[in-house]
């Protein structure tokens, strides 16, 4: 059986390819179309899916989306005439947000051909699909699970009871009450307007202290299930739309918030240049705060009346890794999931999942966790061709193998040079997870300016992770749980944190990331390497990117590097210097 899941219509497009229960391959758009976020229709992934696995379109037996129509359409429907004062208009914004994918079959047979054996295109609704992507590859039997994001199908979280496969909705959250959408529209309000700019606001957080907190609690009020209500006199996202879809490919929206959280705060909005200064990073602190507490409180609830102590998580919330790092320590959960790609791409091969379990084609119980990678396999055979490209401007010196390269690399990382690092196929999810990275030595505090203002360009209070060896973790680190998806951020230890000052962040945190020799070996190799040689257990690991998606190519890398200042570029066993 093979089935083909879609996220499109939507920021974060992606295509998966799911054959006879077993995931293939799973790629987001935006790393062919190098647009961050990328809404379009996923066409290159989908082109890169079919070439890589050696099957043609006519092949394909089920699509699936992560998204239905018809799901909570009596609300949508109440919505949008409350909302509309002229009826046509109701019905116009009704299919414009909900009625897109009708053509999928059209769009896919004048690329690819005709669908000869697609017997149906099944859509899953979006927070069942959020969730399924956790619990299929959690390894658990039986859980809870909880999806908080934006919207979607105009639910903006769900709660669920899960047990042998089988998953059951029994509590939701709908449109315009938004916990992703409160925390989107301050990240709007601190002057970060681009889509998927929260991560910075979280950052900015542990810069500040919570003196906002009451002030941002007048804006959402908690139910005896805790249940989140928005105070809609501080939003406008009811009012304006909130579709990110259109078609150049990049996902843009209006203010969310208006005018009376300014009044209710005492302070303007940022602009993008402006300085900032203690009075935000305590409204981000503020905002992190609530945003914790609220989903903590809901947490506990859920554990309280599942009467269950394992949890599935996913939905764009999720990926606030400063929130996730605390789930344990602020709940009795003996076990938590998150995997490393709970946003909306995510929920592309979380519809497939659901499709494939429940045709009984998905074997549950042989996964045990997810993958660091479901992407194209960037042999040395196809990028040789690659470096003729470049011929006139970078020099490639080869190393017979990987223990040399590896013995290379650490040597340049222990004299405090910062490489670039590309190795086979990408990770899965938007976190560099040691296969497109740049490195660095963490004892050399001075690097963090330097990648940040110098090489990336980007704002100076914007931390990196320490990448570490999974068997030398607990020397570092107090928290004792699985980081190797980046997902959490966990406290330092005391004794270590002046060890490694580039990757601590001002609150003596650090969003580690836990290495398995089985995951990924050359990576391993490189940080013990490095720990040979300095002593250090772990290394600087941020995404080899500038201002756009993570690399995906050798091509992709190399032109990030040309327009670098670094000096040094890995690509499998070759090291690129510029000529």
């Amino acid at each position: 059986m093979i089935i083909l899941g879609l996220n499109l219509f939507h920021a974060d497009s992606s295509a998966c390819l799911v054959i006879n229960g077993k995931i293939i391959h799973s790629l987001e758009e935006e790393r062919f179309k190098r647009i961050k976020h990328y809404s379009g229709f996923p066409f290159e992934a989908i082109q890169k899916i079919l070439d890589e696995a050696n099957i043609k379109i006519e092949d394909i037996d089920y699509i699936t989306t992560n998204k239905s129509t018809f799901y909570n359409l009596i609300p949508k429907i109440k919505f949008n005439l409350l909302n509309f004062s002229k009826l046509p208009d109701t019905f116009k914004y009704i299919k414009e947000r909900n009625f897109q994918r009708t053509d999928i079959i059209s769009q896919l047979s004048l690329k690819f051909g005709k669908l000869k054996k697609l017997k149906k295109v099944v859509d899953i609704p979006h927070h069942l699909s959020h969730i399924s992507y956790s619990y299929y590859l959690s390894g658990f039997n039986k859980c809870f699970g909880l999806t908080i994001d934006g919207s979607g199908d105009f639910s903006t979280s769900e709660s669920f009871k899960m047990n042998s496969g089988k998953i059951r909705i029994f509590d939701k959250i709908l449109f315009p009450n938004s916990l992703g959408i409160l925390y989107q529209a301050f990240t709007q309000f601190l002057g970060f307007r681009r889509y998927g700019d929260e991560y910075k606001v979280m950052a900015l957080a542990s810069f500040g202290k919570p003196k906002y907190e009451n002030e941002i609690r007048k804006i959402i009020s908690i139910d005896k299930k805790f249940n989140f209500k928005l105070n809609l006199n501080y939003f406008k996202h009811h009012k304006v739309g909130f579709n990110l879809f259109n078609e150049t490919g990049y996902p843009i929206f209006n203010d969310l918030f208006t005018k009376e959280v300014e009044n209710l705060l005492g302070i303007k909005s940022r602009y993008k240049d402006q300085e900032l200064n203690e009075k935000y990073y305590d409204i981000a602190a503020s905002v992190q705060s609530v945003f914790e507490s609220v989903i903590f409180n809901k947490i506990n609830y859920l554990e309280k009346i599942t009467n269950l102590d394992k949890a599935c998580f996913s939905g764009g919330c999720f990926f606030n890794s400063k929130m996730c790092g605390k789930i344990k320590s602020n709940s009795s959960l003996k076990d938590i999931y998150i995997g490393p790609n709970p946003g909306d791409a995510g929920g592309a091969l979380g519809s497939a999942l659901f499709l494939s379990n429940k045709l009984n084609d998905f074997n549950f119980n042989k996964f045990k966790k997810d993958k660091i990678s479901y992407s194209i396999n960037y042999n040395d055979l196809s990028i040789n061709k690659i470096y003729k490209k470049f011929d006139n401007l970078i020099d490639v010196e080869e190393f017979s193998n990987n223990n040399e390269i590896v013995d290379y690399a650490s040597d340049l990382l222990k004299s405090n040079n910062i490489i670039a690092w590309f190795q086979s196929s990408s990770e899965w999810g938007p976190r560099a997870l040691g296969r497109r990275s740049i490195l660095a030595n963490p004892s050399n505090k001075s690097v963090v300016e330097e990648i940040n203002l110098k090489l990336k360009k980007r704002e100076n209070f914007r931390p990196f992770a320490p990448s570490i060896c999974e068997d030398d973790f607990n020397d570092y680190f107090e928290t004792n749980f699985n980081c190797s998806f980046m997902n959490y951020v966990v406290n330092v230890k005391n004794d270590i944190v002046n060890k490694i000052p580039a990757v601590v962040h001002f609150d003596g945190t650090s969003r580690a990331h836990s290495v398995s020799q089985g995951d990924n070996e050359i990576f391993y190799n490189l940080i013990k390497s490095f720990k040979k040689k300095t002593g250090i257990s772990c290394i600087l690991n941020t995404s080899l990117n500038i201002d756009e998606p993570i690399c995906e190519t050798a091509e992709d890398a190399i032109l990030t590097f040309l327009k670098s200042n670094l000096d040094y570029l890995i690509i499998n066993k070759c090291v690129i210097r510029k000529k």
